[in-house]
Parts: C-alpha cells; sequence; structure tokens
C-alpha cells in the first residue's frame, strides 16, 4: 500500500500542471479532480461483489494492475474525457485497495496489536502519498517518463501480496442504511456536517486546478502545497480530533469550520502564486481534516450501540453526496464564471457550515460527556471503515438469530 500511495500522491500532484502543459481548461481539470470520488464509492459497492467471486488476492491484483495500466494511459491518450474515465478508475481501485488491505490487517492482527499495525499501515500510506507528492514536481513536457516510471513502481506493488500466504475469510457483503432524513432528525449537526466535509474534500483537491490556471502555479510549486497540506492534516486529526473527546464537540466543529473559512478567504485574496497560497491551503487543511472524525462522534454520540452500523453507512453517504455533488456543480460554475469563482464557493460553503453549527449549538443541549462515543482519529472515509461495519453487522446479526 505504502508503493500504491505514491501513485496515488503522484496523480493528484500531476493532474493540474500537466493537464495545463497539453491545453486543458480549467472547467475539465475539475471534473477529472472530481470524477476519483465518483470512482471512490463506485468501487465500495462493486468491490466486495468481485472480492466473492475471486476472493482477496485476485481482487487486489485485479485492481492494482488496473492503477497501474491507469498512468500509461494517461501518458498515451493526453485527452480530458479519456482522463475523467482514468480518474475514476482511480477513485474505484483505491477504495477496493483500501478496503483489502485494511480487511486483511483486521483479521490478522490480534486486538492487542490492532491499534500499532493500523497506525503503521496509515503511516506508510501516509509517507507514499507525501513521496508521490514529491515526485510530481519532475513532471515535465508530455510526461510520458515519469509516468511510465510511476506504473513501473506500481507494478512492484504486487509482489509482497502475491508471496505470503494468506486467505482471510471472505464475508458476503450487504448495503444496510440507515436514511438520510431519520440521520438528520437523530443528529442534524452531525449528519449535516459530514455533507459538508464530502464537499471540503471535493473542493480540497481542486485548489491544484484553481491554483495552476489562475495562480500560475507550477508544478514544484504544488507539490510542495500538497505535502505541506497532508502533514498539517495528519497532524490536526490527531491532536484536534482526540482533544475534542473532552470538549464540547459541536463548540469544535464551529471552531474548525471558522478556521477553513478563515484559509478560504486568504486564498481568495491572492492573485499570484505566493507563500501566502501554501499558507491558505494549510489553514483550510487544519480545519478540514479533523472534522470526519468529529462530525462522525458527534453523530455517534446520539446514535444507540445497535444503530451505529446503520448511521455510519448513511454518513459515507451524505460524504459521498457532499464530495460529488458539490465537485461537478463547482466544476460548472467555474465554466460559467470563471475567475475567483472557485475560491468564492470555497468561502461560502465553509461559511455556511459555520453558521448552520453556530443554529444548532443554540437549539440543543450538549450530550452528557459520560454518553458519548469514543472518536476515531480519521481525516476522511475509507472502505475499511465500510469492511468494519459490514462485519460488525453480520456478527450482530447472527447474534440476533440466537
Amino acid at each position: 500500500m505504502g508503493l500504491l500511495a505514491i501513485g496515488l500522491g503522484f496523480q493528484n500532484g500531476f493532474i493540474a500542471p500537466l493537464g495545463k502543459n497539453i491545453g486543458l481548461t480549467e472547467t475539465i481539470l475539475n471534473y477529472i479532480a472530481t470524477s476519483y470520488y465518483v470512482g471512490f464509492f463506485i468501487g465500495v459497492y462493486l468491490v466486495p461483489k468481485i472480492i466473492d467471486k475471486v476472493g482477496y488476492v485476485r481482487t487486489f491484483a485485479i485492481l492494482g494492475t488496473m492503477f497501474s495500466a491507469v498512468f500509461i494511459g494517461f501518458a498515451l491518450f493526453q485527452n480530458g474525457y479519456i482522463w475523467f474515465v482514468l480518474r475514476l478508475i482511480t477513485g474505484a481501485c483505491f477504495s477496493g485497495l483500501y478496503l483489502i488491505t485494511e480487511s486483511w490487517i483486521n483479521t490478522s492482527i490480534t486486538n492487542k496489536f490492532r491499534a500499532t499495525a493500523i497506525s503503521n499501515y496509515l503511516l506508510l500510506v501516509f509517507l507514499g502519498a507525501s513521496l508521490g507528492n514529491y515526485i510530481s514536481r519532475f513532471i515535465q513536457g508530455d510526461g510520458i517518463y515519469m509516468l511510465a516510471i510511476i506504473s513501473f513502481v506500481l507494478s512492484l506493488s504486487f509482489i509482497p501480496v502475491l508471496l505470503i500466504k494468506f486467505s482471510p475469510t471472505a464475508e458476503k457483503i450487504k448495503k444496510e442504511r440507515m436514511g438520510i432524513k431519520q440521520l438528520y432528525q437523530i443528529s442534524p449537526m452531525g449528519s449535516i456536517g459530514m455533507l459538508f466535509v464530502g464537499m471540503g474534500y471535493g473542493l480540497l483537491w481542486m485548489t491544484s486546478v484553481y491554483s495552476t490556471v489562475q495562480l500560475n502555479a507550477t508544478a514544484t510549486e504544488i507539490s510542495n502545497m500538497l505535502i505541506y497540506g497532508s502533514v498539517v492534516s495528519l497532524l490536526s486529526v490527531h491532536l484536534i480530533g482526540k482533544k475534542s473527546d473532552s470538549l464540547d464537540r459541536r463548540v469544535v466543529i464551529i471552531i474548525l469550520s471558522i478556521i477553513a473559512t478563515i484559509g478560504s478567504i486568504l486564498l481568495y485574496l491572492q492573485n499570484s502564486m505566493n507563500i501566502l497560497v501554501f499558507i491558505s491551503f494549510c489553514i483550510v487543511s487544519l480545519g478540514l481534516a479533523p472534522l470526519y472524525s468529529v462530525c462522525g462522534a458527534q453523530t455517534n454520540d446520539w446514535v444507540s450501540q445497535d444503530k451505529r452500523i446503520q448511521a455510519a453507512s448513511g454518513l459515507v453517504l451524505m460524504y459521498g453526496i457532499g464530495s460529488v455533488g458539490l465537485g461537478f456543480l463547482t466544476s460548472f460554475l467555474v465554466y460559467l464564471f470563471k475567475g475567483k469563482t472557485f475560491a468564492i464557493v470555497q468561502i461560502c460553503i465553509y461559511a455556511l457550515l459555520t453558521i448552520f453549527s453556530i443554529k444548532r449549538y443554540l437549539m440543543r443541549p450538549a450530550i452528557p460527556k459520560d454518553q458519548r462515543s469514543e472518536i476515531i482519529p480519521v481525516a476522511s472515509f475509507t472502505p475499511l471503515k465500510m469492511g468494519e461495519l459490514y462485519k460488525n453487522r453480520s456478527n450482530n446479526k447472527k447474534k440476533d438469530k440466537k
């Protein structure tokens, strides 16, 4: 997964500068960036079916091969529409790769070492993505040489998986989700907050497109910006996320949304690529990254133990609607109005979240600390969380039958 994460980080970094080099417009680049989330959530529902048919190892090899081939596709077919499809395939592949790898970890590691294993795994993914972001600065011209190198690196990722004897028990995965209306009635702030978190992540990676086209950022500058943002995200998730256990989560959500709003305003005020653009991206990352965990915990605080699996599935749906829906809407608005439209939309999203959060804070008292759920420090949705939910749901159903 560390090797595969290099490819994902590289792809996040090269699309905007390379797309600009081959003449793609800002609107098309925004659609391409957003299509990752479309593929991601397609993979969440499609990959489990493939696993049921051919098993974990073969599915991993299939997805890894497709992900490696995508980079050759970027080199051979420098066309916006084809890039859109390739980016979509990336999202579907990576959601499946997350699901398989993290399911292996959960299956093979005892509870005593589970937290350590997951932490080491996330660290490897983070380091791989950061390295990929760094390498993307060396993209030049049509980028064929660098794309071929990355494809080669990704091909090596299959070796550890195919050499290890391991066959976890495959489980039939079925969809079970709490309705959006019911979820909102239980926790308006947590559910709507998750919708806005999805919107925020849908816009976050479009910042590289905006910076490249509107602020004339170079590939090196985009690479640096993504690395700095990733470091800030990792730190803020663990520091701020855990801290919210001892505070009113609603206050934490309000503060984080204000921070993200300030970062968005700072980005809007810039007319060229400079140090303030890096600072603004880091400020937005600082506010956005912990919101996923905090909004999830805020929802769980109001959900009974036996309903948390369905609630978490509903939150995933809210996240997906936000990331995909606003991404495409913003791309269309950029096409219509151009200029600083992207930065304006970003300001509006975080400002609306701030206003909504303050309104909800005034409408309902905080839940007692002894009734709260434990927060899980995760920066954004990964299919493993779904895999754990499905596993727990299956176990609960067996208990119910007994």
